[in-house]
């Protein structure tokens, strides 16, 4: 509970593992001590698993750096870096070099307001006046990225928010 509550809100990923290393030795260490041995053996076979976990600790982080990236395009050719990454206990957003937007590893969308180069059907929102001669309110389902948002917002014919009347008639 506290893992997947608590602890995946400030900590990555690799952080989580490196810190379920050290949890782990540390509780490998507890029952060591409760065995009925010499003190010496006791020292020794905990001496050896805190140096496993420090190794560990520090071999994670390292060895860890692109395993986004790993997950994602599985040594595919087309492969790019990330360039940002929201890690929490959601899930993992990441947008890659070229601006598009991985929602859990899933293609989520693109940086684009250009109707001139249509990267991720930006038209649709655009042609929301074709579809009604002046919409007003407009309710938005998974906004990923906000591109279409933005231009939704700015949409002249749409409302910033509900008029005084509007919120009256849901009221009732």
């Amino acid at each position: 509970m506290v893992t997947g509550f608590v602890l995946m809100d400030y900590l990555g990923l690799v952080a989580m593992g490196a810190m379920l290393v050290l949890a782990g030795i540390a509780c490998t260490i507890l029952l060591i001590a409760a065995l009925d041995m010499p003190f010496r053996e006791k020292l020794q076979r905990a001496a050896v698993a805190a140096s496993l976990g420090l190794a560990a600790a520090v071999a994670i982080p390292h060895w860890s750096g692109n395993v986004l990236e790993n997950l994602q395009w599985k040594g595919a050719p087309y492969a790019e870096p990330f360039v940002d990454v929201v890690e929490n206990r959601s899930g993992i957003i990441t947008v890659s070099k070229s601006g598009i937007v991985y929602g859990h590893g899933m293609y989520d969308g693109r940086f684009n307001t250009d109707l001139m180069h249509d990267t991720n059907g930006i038209v649709r929102p655009y042609a929301l006046s074709l579809f009604h001669p002046a919409p007003r309110n407009v309710l938005m389902i998974g906004l990923s990225t906000g591109s279409w948002a933005q231009v939704i917002a700015s949409n002249p014919d749409v409302a910033s928010r509900p008029s005084s009347r509007s919120t009256q008639d849901t009221s009732r």
